[in-house]
């Protein structure tokens, strides 16, 4: 005898959602601790360290777009800067002036 479940979408788009972070996260090499990478949260770019990086994962739902770099530094800075800039549509040149 076959059981009927029924389900609304959004709780199927939670199970397919909790079931992909489970195989991503069985397949997960971990993140150097002492390096950075840049996070995505779905509006904003930021810097985070690879300690923190499956913390922010788990809390904020972000996603790892860049990394690892050595160090926090102003490349990185500039870096999130740029991706942030891309994210919300602005236009910029080489120079770095924005408008």
């Amino acid at each position: 005898m076959k059981k009927v479940i029924k389900l609304t979408e959004s709780d199927l788009h939670t199970l397919i959602k909790e079931a992909v972070k489970k195989v991503l996260n069985e397949g997960m090499k971990g993140y150097n601790p002492n390096a950075v990478y840049i996070v995505f949260d779905g509006t904003t770019h930021y810097p985070v360290y690879g300690c923190d990086v499956e913390e922010e994962i788990n809390t904020n739902d972000v996603e790892v777009v860049e990394g690892p770099f050595r160090n926090w530094d102003e490349n990185v800075e500039n870096r999130v800067e740029d991706l942030n800039n891309e994210a919300q549509g602005a236009k910029y040149d080489k120079r770095r002036f924005y408008y």
